[in-house]
C-alpha cells in the first residue's frame, strides 16, 4: 500500500526535515522536502541531511521510535 501526501510529507518531518511541505502541482500534489538546519538533498532517490545537521533523525535500534543524531535507543528501550 502506498502512502498518500500527507503521509509522505509527515514521514520526512518525523526525520527533521521540519521545512517539507505539500504543493500543488499539474500532475498532483507533491511533497516539497527542505531542512531548516542543513541543505538537505537527494541521492539515489533517498533524502539526507548534510553531515552533522542536528535535525538528522533515525530509527532506534531497538524499535521504530526516531531518535536524533548520535544517539541509539529512545527512552523506551533504555
Amino acid at each position: 500500500m502506498s502512502m498518500t501526501t500527507k503521509q509522505r510529507k509527515a514521514a520526512f518531518i518525523s526525520r527533521g526535515f521540519d521545512l517539507s511541505r505539500i504543493e500543488k502541482a499539474s500532475g498532483g500534489d507533491i511533497v516539497i522536502i527542505k531542512c531548516s538546519q542543513c541543505n538537505a538533498g537527494g541521492i539515489n532517490g533517498h533524502f539526507v541531511h548534510e553531515t552533522g545537521c542536528p535535525n538528522q533523525m533515525h530509527e532506534c535500534a531497538g524499535c521504530t521510535n526516531m531518535v536524533g543524531r548520535g544517539v541509539k535507543y529512545c527512552p523506551d528501550c533504555q
